[in-house]
Parts: structure tokens; C-alpha cells; sequence
């Protein structure tokens, strides 16, 4: 795995309060909002680390003039080369949960289903434990923490931020299978861009993972495997069974 995506952003003698948050900035804080842009902080010994810090913590961090570069409170290597260190860790947990999830009939049907690889498979099958556990597909939604909250008063119904309770990592896996499934499946696409039109593309994402597990969750009750003619819906895949992966 490789991380040629991930972009260094410097902003030099700026005040937090001018980059962060505000709104003469708001498209690179949109990216720190969506995709995690200020996640994990690493510098190199430099004249304008207290800026850094500034910039991506809210807090400055005092330098004495007579400290020589080698002294700084900061100086490991730069979060690039900490990925790169980090590539060959990643791919030997990759490679082993790719030959682990080879061994499991259930997670090898799961992986038929667009979008769905190893990870999310063997995640899902060992996160859910049986299918058996939940009577209904809707429950998944439940388990996992992707159901709206609501929060309704005088007839009127208001549906708020997920609940996120559940496991966090099937949560993510999922949202993310279902992104790639939106680029691989026209069907997945249409549905996707719909709900972003109607919606927000966030929503859309979350939707779209839930959508995934409850799929996911009837291809393995019913024993079968992805199939085109597959409809949307809550219960979809439940009326095929019994073929494919045993």
C-alpha cells in the first residue's frame, strides 16, 4: 500500500484562528473537515516550528534562542517518511487478513458483492459473528451505529446525526466498500448521487454503507452470492438462495 495521496500543506507564518476555521480558507479547511488533513503531526527541526504548531494544534510551542536545531523538542522525520516506514507493516496485515479471509467460505461469498474486498469480508464476518444473531436486516443498521438518531415532537419527525454506537471499524469499512461499489456498479452510482442530490454527499456515504451491510447481511443468511439482479431495498437478496460459495 502506498500513499501517493497524501499532500504536505504549509502555511507559514499564519495565526491558527487564519487558517484553521477560517473562512477565507475554506476550501483546505474542507479538506482537513472530510478527509482527516491535520490527523497526525510530525515536523522537522526549523525556525518556524512554533508556527507549525500553532497552525495544527491551537497551542505554541516556545523555542529558547540558543538551542541549536539538533535540540528542538521536535525533530523526527516527517510524517512521509514515517508512511513509508510503515508500508511494509501494512502490507504483511494485509496479505495475512487477504489469506484469512480465503479460508472462509461465508467471507469469500461476501467478496462477490461489488466493492467488497478482503478486509471488509473477513471484518464482517467476525465482527457480526452469525447471521443468525438478527431477524431482521434492519438490525444491522442498529448494530453497527448507522441508524439516524430522531429526535420527533408535535407530529413532526427529525432525524439526526447516526448514533455511531456499534463497532467503528466495520463502520468505516463499510462506507468505504460502498464508495467503491458506487464506482464500479452503475446502479450503485445512481443511487449514491441521488441521495447526494437530495441530501448531502456525507449522508449519502453513510446511507449507502448501511444499504452494504444489510445486502451483506442477507447474501450470508441465505447462503448465495452477489447477483445483478439484485434489487434495492431493505430486504434485498433475502428471495435468493442456496448457490455459490459453500
Amino acid at each position: 500500500m502506498r500513499f501517493g495521496h497524501v499532500f504536505i500543506v504549509v502555511e507559514e507564518n499564519h495565526n491558527y484562528a487564519d487558517v484553521v476555521a477560517s473562512p477565507s480558507m475554506p476550501y483546505l479547511n474542507s479538506l482537513a473537515n472530510q478527509d482527516r488533513l491535520a490527523a497526525n503531526y510530525f515536523a522537522n527541526a526549523h525556525p518556524s516550528i512554533p508556527n507549525y504548531f500553532e497552525l495544527t494544534t491551537g497551542q505554541t510551542l516556545t523555542l529558547i534562542d540558543a538551542l541549536t536545531p539538533h535540540s528542538f523538542p521536535v525533530s523526527e522525520d516527517n510524517v512521509i517518511r514515517e508512511l513509508d516506514r510503515m508500508n511494509p507493516t501494512i502490507g504483511e496485515l494485509t496479505a495475512a487478513a487477504e489469506q484469512e479471509a480465503k479460508k472462509r467460505p461465508e467471507a469469500l461469498r461476501l467478496m462477490t458483492h461489488p466493492g467488497v474486498g478482503p478486509l471488509t469480508a473477513l471484518a464482517y464476518v467476525l465482527i457480526i459473528g452469525t447471521p443468525s444473531r438478527f431477524h431482521r436486516g434492519k438490525q444491522i443498521g442498529n448494530y453497527v451505529g448507522m441508524i439516524p438518531s430522531e429526535d420527533s415532537s408535535g407530529g413532526k419527525q427529525r432525524l439526526g446525526h447516526i448514533s455511531k454506537q456499534g463497532n467503528s471499524l466495520l463502520r468505516f469499512l463499510l462506507v468505504e466498500a460502498a464508495q467503491a461499489a458506487a464506482r464500479v456498479h452503475p446502479d450503485w452510482r445512481r443511487r449514491y448521487v441521488h441521495l447526494a442530490m437530495r441530501r448531502h454527499r456525507s449522508i449519502a456515504k453513510v446511507a449507502m454503507g448501511r444499504r452494504l451491510g444489510v445486502r451483506l447481511y442477507w447474501m450470508w443468511r441465505n447462503g448465495c452470492e452477489y447477483s445483478p439482479s439484485m434489487e434495492f431495498g431493505s430486504y434485498a437478496g433475502q428471495l435468493v438462495t442456496g448457490h455459490g460459495v459453500n
